[in-house]
């Protein structure tokens, strides 16, 4: 039973640091899974608002994912030997 159960900020931070070694910062405290809070990707300096229970569901930088998904729509564009640059 989760009911009245509340993580700390301390130790959300020590499950980020454990799943993710430093990778993700919670620059806001934590207040409950699902209220957003401010987060630095250290990877791409970029920082969004996020729920924690998405980061620690393995949901992470949205700006990176959105790349990554350009990259896959470039080359999947490029098979028919149709070269379209991404916009």
């Amino acid at each position: 039973n989760c009911i009245g159960k509340v993580k700390s900020p301390d130790k959300y931070n020590k499950e980020l640091k454990v799943l993710y070694g430093g990778e993700y910062i919670s620059l806001d405290d934590y207040v409950a899974a699902h209220v957003k809070i401010e987060t630095l990707h250290s990877k791409c300096g970029k920082s969004w608002m996020v729920t924690p229970h998405n980061l620690l569901a393995g949901y992470g930088c949205k700006y990176c994912y959105a790349n990554s998904h350009e990259i896959i729509y470039y080359f999947s564009l490029t098979t028919n030997n149709n070269i379209i640059l991404p916009q």
